[in-house]
Formats: C-alpha cells, structure tokens, sequence
C-alpha cells in the first residue's frame, strides 16, 4: 500500500503478490471456473436438459450446459464457429438415434426400396465417421457420442430393428 501512495504513476497490474496469495487466487479461480458441457443431437434433446442438471448437482461436477440446435450434429462437427468448436475447456457430446440419419423416414418416402434406403443410411453413417475424425482432428474438448434407442414408432418393426443393430456394429468399428 505504501508503493502506491509514494509512487502515483505505478501500475497496479504490475504489483507482485506474495507466492501464498497468489496461489490461493488460482486455487478459487479454478474452483468457480465451469466447464462447458455442449449437447448436440439428431432429434430434439433439451428434454434431457433437468435430469443432466440434478446429476451434475448431485455429483458436483462443474458444468454449464449448453445446446446446439436442433439436428445440426453435422455443422457442430464440421463448423469452425460452431459451439463444438467454440468449446475447448468442457466436453462435447453428440446424441445420435440412428433413424434420424435416414433422410427417406423424415420424407415420408414410402416408395423408396429398402436396398435403396440401406444404401443412403450407410452413405450417412459413412459421413458422419468421416465428421467425427475431423472434428476431432481441430477440436480441443472431448467428443463423447452416444447412440441412442430408436423411437417407439421406429424400433417396433422387425427390419428396422435389424437395420439399427447393423448400423450400430458399423459406428463402433
């Protein structure tokens, strides 16, 4: 206090804090610092959002949420301004259901042949592993993805069934 009542021009930014303060000045920066824990999905995931919220709480991690919008999992991946690109102290987390990687189910396109609709599923898996190596190539967070259970409407056919589980083996090569 003395040097900066007998020095006026001396800049406050340049004063030296004792070893003992300075370390417990990181020591509460790092306690109140939360990471970012960034959602994106295929279908619309923010119903997620409280339970996440309680086990966060619960298990005092951290966290901030945030969400991506709605089925942009590809332009979190592949964007450099992206809330996956943005985030490079938390951890990402891509929600995928894979009947959403289905464009011919969200179409209504009932006339579309099966091998046909095989085919541009695998076209997509195929992409969206392509996404994921190079997001993961430039991107400084975590990328945690999950393959999550096909809806109700979806997962009651038998075929669709056998389509998900060889789309699952695929992904997890």
């Amino acid at each position: 206090m003395e040097t900066l009542v007998q020095t006026p021009d001396f800049v406050i930014g340049s004063f030296a804090l004792p070893e003992k303060l300075q370390a417990q000045a990181e020591a509460a920066r790092a306690r109140d610092a939360r990471q970012t824990l960034a959602i994106s999905s295929t279908f619309t995931a923010e119903l997620v959002q409280e339970p996440i919220l309680f086990w966060l709480k619960l298990l005092d991690l951290p966290f901030k949420l945030q969400f991506a919008p709605y089925n942009q999992v590809f332009q979190e991946l592949l964007n450099p301004d992206s809330l996956f690109s943005r985030n490079h102290d938390g951890v990402n987390v891509a929600l995928i259901r894979l009947e959403d990687l289905d464009s011919s189910n969200q179409q209504g396109d009932q006339a579309a042949s099966d091998e046909r609709k095989t085919g541009h599923v695998q076209q997509t898996i195929d992409e969206f592993i392509l996404a994921v190596r190079t997001a993961m190539k430039v991107t400084e967070a975590p990328l945690l993805v999950f393959l999550c259970p096909p809806s109700a409407q979806i997962g009651a056919g038998p075929a669709n069934c056998r389509k998900c589980t060889e789309s699952r083996k695929e992904l997890s090569k």
